[in-house]
């Protein structure tokens, strides 16, 4: 396996990525608490990636219509209160 991404899955990065947005674990955990109480769905970490991403950027999106994809629910106990503990993203 290695480090290194399958070919097919490299292609399809290069084909449909426009860019990378890296978040940080506080940001991930703020995420999911934001999901559960204002969306009531319950997100891993790296399911609600996309969400951090988002809002960490929203001035870009400003005005915009956005979709994100946000999945997963397979999160451990104490990953949870964290995340609950975690202040909200709004």
């Amino acid at each position: 396996m290695g480090s290194r991404p399958a070919p097919f899955a490299l292609a399809a990065m290069i084909a449909f990525i426009d860019r990378f947005v890296l978040v940080e674990e506080h940001e991930l955990l703020s995420a999911v608490h934001s999901l559960a109480v204002a969306a009531h769905v319950l997100a891993e970490p790296s399911g609600a990636a996309t969400l951090a991403a988002a809002w960490a950027d929203r001035a870009r999106w400003q005005d915009k219509d956005i979709v994100i994809v946000v999945s997963g629910s397979n999160i451990e106990a104490h990953i949870l209160r964290r995340a609950l503990a975690a202040p909200p993203l709004w």
